[in-house]
């Protein structure tokens, strides 16, 4: 006899319903460790600004000002996968559960953009461009929970803490001024501190096993870094560039946890 898919999808349940009465431990009290993966979005609006003068030392003519600090401003959006493992501890009071939890993984959130004009004074038309990037690398998170137990083996909770990660920003400049080009770069890389919060739900399984899903929204501040544009062949005129560049992400991820 061939069996409907109404008939497997209703056997599969029976017997993950059994298995789970069986062995699901009573309560959420405890240690647990487990891991993670998910995919996290993020946005950052990098802001460029650049010394001038229409004599003496500056590279940029004031009259190229406002082009120059044009070309390196805009919004980049950074995503990327991301996976690490997690411990944490909770206590119980009736329904309530409440407790902490730390994690630390991959955080792969790199964008970078590039903005193109011309010069308006001095060399008229002569284009340049001004780029920027911004990347992360790690998170680490340090969080408490707070939870209600919505069914027996289901738990919701809020979550919220403090969130690290190393962040690098990065800018560069060019021009295409015949035998006198213009250029320079500079990049620095901090560990940011920041905060995140959010919520989830776990869902208890068999013996010691649970799996959540979670989103976190976090927010690092911002970062600056400068670099000295000038032109190599005729060395004397130096203009500094600055962008400042922040990052706020966002985070959906799935774990599986080991209670002890």
């Amino acid at each position: 006899m061939r069996a409907t898919p109404a008939a497997v999808l209703g056997a599969m349940s029976v017997a993950f319903s059994s298995v789970a009465s069986a062995g699901t431990p009573d309560g959420w009290e405890g240690f647990y460790a487990g891991a993670n993966v998910g995919y996290a979005w993020g946005s950052s609006d990098a802001v460029t600004s650049a010394d001038c003068g229409t004599v003496g030392p500056f590279y940029f003519a004031c009259g190229n000002q406002a082009g120059v600090q044009a070309s390196g401003t805009g919004s980049l959006s950074p995503d990327g996968v991301t996976g690490g493992v997690q411990v944490g501890y909770n206590w119980q009071e009736q329904a309530w559960v409440y407790g902490g939890a730390l994690d630390f993984g991959s955080f792969n959130l790199s964008k970078s953009r590039t903005g193109a004009s011309t010069y308006v004074v001095v060399v008229p038309g002569v284009p340049y461009a001004t780029s920027s990037s911004i990347d992360s690398d790690w998170l680490f998170t340090a969080r408490g929970r707070l939870g209600w137990t919505a069914a027996p083996h289901v738990l919701l909770y809020a979550t919220g803490g403090l969130a690290l990660t190393n962040l690098e920003v990065s800018n560069a400049f060019a021009d295409a001024n015949g035998g006198l080009p213009g250029s320079g770069a500079s990049s620095r890389s901090k560990t940011k501190a920041g905060w995140t919060i959010g919520g989830g739900v776990e869902w208890m399984l068999a013996r010691n096993w649970t799996v959540d899903t979670e989103y976190l929204f976090l927010d690092f501040g911002s970062l600056a870094t400068s670099a000295t544009v000038n032109a190599p062949a005729a060395p004397g005129g130096n203009s500094t560039l600055t962008t400042s560049s922040d990052l706020t992400a966002h985070t959906v991820r799935l774990g599986v946890n080991y209670r002890y």
